[in-house]
């Protein structure tokens, strides 16, 4: 008998754990019909192998984690932009945010000031597609999403408040 065994592994991008999983396949040996009008070969003498009394069927073990409740689900994305600010606003030496986001949004594109002009093209501090030499072509991203699920608002101080979660 042939076993095989398959690795999957995958990113869950939201919390940044990877998780894997093996699917052990069993294949019965071969049973292939040959004619011949040579003598039989004897079988090869192997060592003999031990099974167990009884196969178990596949099975799937996994390291995911667990399904996270909404509520804790919605403070670590809260979480997740606040600390994407905090990083925008010291990788472009800020202390205060000239236009920051008063409006609800869930678009990080836009997200936490979409109109402060910087270098020669660059338009906005923001956590996607941030123009961070300010020529005109997005080149960071300071967060893993274009749009959240929550909606959120910022001071020019770059202090993120969560006004709704998405999870309602």
């Amino acid at each position: 008998m042939r076993k095989s065994c398959l690795f999957l592994a995958g990113l869950l991008l939201l919390g940044g754990m990877i998780a894997t999983s093996c699917i052990t396949i069993n294949y019965p040996p071969s049973t292939e019909n040959t004619t011949s009008t040579a003598a039989p070969t004897p079988p090869a003498t192997e060592a003999p192998i031990s099974t167990p009394a009884a196969t178990p069927p596949a099975t799937t073990t996994s390291a995911a984690t667990p399904v996270v409740p909404p509520e804790e689900t919605a403070a670590e994305e809260l979480r997740k932009v606040q600390d994407a600010v905090k990083v925008m606003m010291q990788n472009n030496k800020l202390t205060q945010l000239p236009h920051p986001v008063t409006v609800p949004t869930n678009d990080m594109h836009r997200f936490p000031d979409a109109s402060t002009r910087h270098g020669i093209a660059g338009v906005g501090y923001v956590l996607y597609c941030h123009d961070f030499n300010g020529d005109g072509t997005p080149d960071t991203n300071y967060i893993g999403w274009s749009e959240t699920k929550g909606t959120y608002v910022c001071d020019e101080h770059g202090n993120v408040t969560q006004v709704t979660t998405g999870h309602e």
